[in-house]
């Protein structure tokens, strides 16, 4: 069943009768808004999500059923099938392959710190004992350990030995404690991991909903408008579309590329966790040059570990820094001047300066969610001024 909304003609036609039914339900949504924020958007943060999953696969939607097309055209549910199906297979394949590749680098890695690392740090701390060794001499004489009791003899009573049980104790039972904490902090993560899984199950099935009947849930937002805006409205939210669509998708198809870049990258490199390095650079890429940072510091961390493992101490670890520092400034540099303007051509052009302004500003309101969204709300801000331009030319036009 399909409902469509529309505010357009019909009704009695005064201003003022017309704008109260306009905007009266926005002051309901904002009074519900005020009193009951908290409520209402642990309710509606599912839908929200699965609206922006459902805008994002929306145009590969059209595609797979032809909405712009007369011929090869198929049901919008059969194409959502598809596209599910394609999703699980592809997860399943990534998950196959990557966990156990994963676990068993953990593993080595683990196995190398204790077996090699470390005994490795143990024998160079051992050839500094010659040099540590004269400050504990006096702590190992006979007669220091004399002088301290007779200094002392006074404490060593039987009342202060009691003292000393009786905060023993209280130390186990802290430590007991510790552990039941341990044991909640692991409930409370299994039933957290449970509880994600029923969230995003269900804005799985929000989003299908969304997916199969999105059409008319556009036809539905337009009239809302009254229908002397209608026209305008609907080239301005083509406008944005157009605009944080093209730089959220493109910016998805260039982190993609630049975290397999840097995976393969560092597994050619020989640099523990690889994969998760590239996945990391990927995710933080959403945010401009914090996806390179993200990745360069675990990897130069993990060199510096890996440089530590006496089969490979014919290497030099300078050598091997600059090896991990140049690939990042590399593929940094194809980002900037190949494959972003490649993949984002038809999208935004947002300059660096503004994109450094918008990440500080965003930054400094909302912290990472504001560096997230910076340069999608800067895009809606820009139509928004471009669309007050073109009111003000048309105004100056006609006058």
């Amino acid at each position: 069943m399909k409902i469509e909304i529309d505010f357009g003609s019909g009704g009695d036609k005064s201003f003022p009768y017309r704008w109260f039914l306009y905007f009266l339900p926005i002051a309901f949504l904002a009074v519900a808004l005020f009193l009951w924020w908290g409520p209402i958007l642990q309710t509606l943060s599912p839908f929200a999500l699965a609206f922006v999953f459902a805008y994002l696969l929306n145009p590969i939607i059209d595609f797979l059923s032809g909405e712009n097309r007369t011929r090869f055209r198929m049901h919008r549910g059969f194409a959502l099938g598809i596209l599910f199906l394609s999703i699980l297979i592809v997860i399943t394949i990534v998950l196959g392959i990557l966990v156990p590749k994963i676990a068993q680098e953990s593993v080595d890695f683990a196995q190398k710190m204790r077996n090699e690392i470390l005994p490795m740090l143990q024998e160079r701390l051992k050839n500094k004992k010659d040099e540590w060794l004269p400050y504990t001499i006096p702590y190992a004489d006979a007669a220091f350990w004399a002088d301290l009791y007779e200094k002392n003899k006074e404490m060593l009573t039987f009342e202060n030995f009691s003292k000393v049980l009786t905060y023993g104790f209280r130390g186990a039972g802290m430590v007991a404690e510790g552990a039941g904490g341990v044991w909640g902090w692991m409930s409370r993560t299994l039933g957290g991991v449970f509880s994600a899984g029923v969230y995003f199950s269900l804005v799985a099935v929000i989003m299908f909903y969304m997916l199969l009947d999105f059409s008319s849930f556009k036809k539905s937002c337009y009239g809302l408008v009254p229908e002397d805006y209608r026209p305008r409205f609907k080239r301005f939210m083509g406008e944005i579309d157009r605009s944080v669509g093209g730089f959220i998708r493109g910016q998805a198809t260039v982190c993609a590329i630049v975290g397999t870049l840097v995976g393969i990258s560092m597994a050619l490199l020989g640099v523990p966790f690889a994969i998760l390095i590239g996945l990391g650079t990927a995710l933080f890429g959403f945010i401009p040059y914090l996806g390179p940072v993200m990745g360069l510091t675990p990897a130069v961390v993990l060199t510096i570990l890996e440089s530590m493992d006496p089969s490979n101490q014919g290497s030099s670890l300078a050598i091997d820094l600059l090896l991990v520092v140049g690939v990042f400034v590399l593929i940094q540099m194809a980002e900037g001047f190949l494959i972003s303007p490649k993949v984002m051509a038809e999208s935004v052009d947002v300059s660096p300066l503004v994109v450094m302004g918008s990440l500080m500003l965003g930054g400094a309101i909302a912290g990472v969610t504001g560096m997230v969204l910076a340069i999608p709300v800067y895009c809606v801000l820009r139509v928004l001024i471009r669309e007050y331009r073109k009111e003000l030319s048309s105004a100056a036009a006609t006058s």
